[in-house]
């Protein structure tokens, strides 16, 4: 464990560094007019693009950059008169919040340390998920040895009422319940499953990896809006993987309002609810079963820890899975709500947002 956070604080200084070099060198400018890093729909400022980014540009109006759409907004032109500008008016005025409070430097080192959060959520995600797979074998495991038990149980009981009779046929019979149990200690099985002392290797893996990407690098040295976007969508598989509904749905919301596209997530984070639910649940239960009989509780231990059967077929997982989708129309409504008021009672950001893209 000391090992896997020594690597992971090398790592971080190491993204954080090359972040910082890269942001403060001659690179910065030819980085940030990349169309494929820091497109005009999610700059940060408008750099010195090519003739031919430009032609192409003008055809959809010249789409604003972050900075220029809240100049305007000082000067009470709405960006998105003329299909300016392509975000919605809450992150519009998070940008306005931002820009007039920290400097060039600190808004830079904001865009890091959003970037160096979003790996750690993602390093949690994975941890949990993992830790989740970790239960569900164990329920497996417990499963199979309680079948076995029990066929041992039952072939005993057998044996003493027939008084040592037809032994061999009960060998045989023994042989064959044998054949249909798994033998989960085979390493054709066991190498299926994930071994609890690997889940943390996994998870620095996967901030590693997000830390060191190129296009992670290169997107907040450009300052991209996108970086606060990865962390939105990580911060959201964090919520509903931790169980915490409301706030799942409510950042998923806000992604929604700024683009179309993350509403594809609202089935997997409704399902990761329901399974994390259902987990509790299921604990809570094995918890009580000990307490009232450790015997009873022992029999029933493989199923508590299976949270990845859900019966959808059940009324309650039906009602369950219907609340989860009103409570996120109803956050999507009151955000919606908010940005109509931000913008003086118009409608013009849903054209920028929606239709646009």
């Amino acid at each position: 464990m000391a090992a896997t956070r020594a690597k992971l604080l090398l790592i971080v200084s190491l993204g954080v560094v090359l972040r910082l070099s890269l942001r403060f060198s001659s690179y910065y400018g030819e980085i940030s007019n990349r169309v494929e890093i820091s497109s005009p729909v999610n700059a940060w400022e408008r750099g010195e693009w090519s003739d031919f980014a430009i032609e192409i540009i003008s055809n959809f109006s010249s789409p604003l950059p972050v900075v220029e759409a809240v100049t305007l907004l000082r000067w009470k032109v709405s960006p998105y008169s003329g299909d300016t500008f392509h975000e919605s008016p809450l992150f519009l005025a998070f940008y306005r919040l931002l820009i007039g409070s920290l400097s060039d430097l600190q808004i830079a080192l904001f865009f890091i340390a959003v970037d160096v959060l979003t790996a750690f959520v993602l390093a949690k995600v994975c941890s949990a998920q993992l830790n989740c797979t970790v239960a569900v074998e164990r329920g497996i495991e417990e499963e199979e040895e309680l079948k076995k038990k029990n066929k041992k149980t039952k072939t005993k009981t057998k044996k003493e009422k027939d008084g040592g009779d037809d032994k061999d046929k009960d060998e045989e019979e023994d042989d064959d319940d044998e054949a249909t149990l798994i033998n989960l200690k085979d390493p054709l099985f066991s190498g299926l499953f994930i071994q609890p002392e690997t889940v943390s290797t996994s998870a620095f893996w996967s901030a590693a990896i997000y830390l060191l990407a190129p296009y992670s690098i290169l997107a907040c040295v450009a300052q991209s809006t996108a970086v606060l976007g990865n962390c939105l969508v990580g911060l959201t598989l964090l919520a509903a993987t931790s169980g915490h509904r409301a706030a799942s749905l409510l950042l998923l919301a806000l992604l929604t309002l700024n683009a179309f596209y993350p509403l594809i997530l609202l089935s997997p984070v409704v399902l990761m609810l329901e399974q994390r639910w259902h987990l509790d649940q299921q604990q809570q239960q094995q918890q009580q079963g000990k307490k009232k009989s450790p015997k009873k509780s022992e029999e029933s231990s493989f199923s508590s820890a299976n949270p990845m059967h859900i019966e959808l077929s059940s009324s309650a997982t039906r009602l369950s899975i219907a609340g989860s989708v009103l409570l996120f129309a109803l956050f999507y409504g009151l955000l919606m709500a908010a940005s109509y008021w931000l913008e003086g009672g118009s409608l013009q950001f849903l054209q920028s947002n929606y239709v646009f893209m």
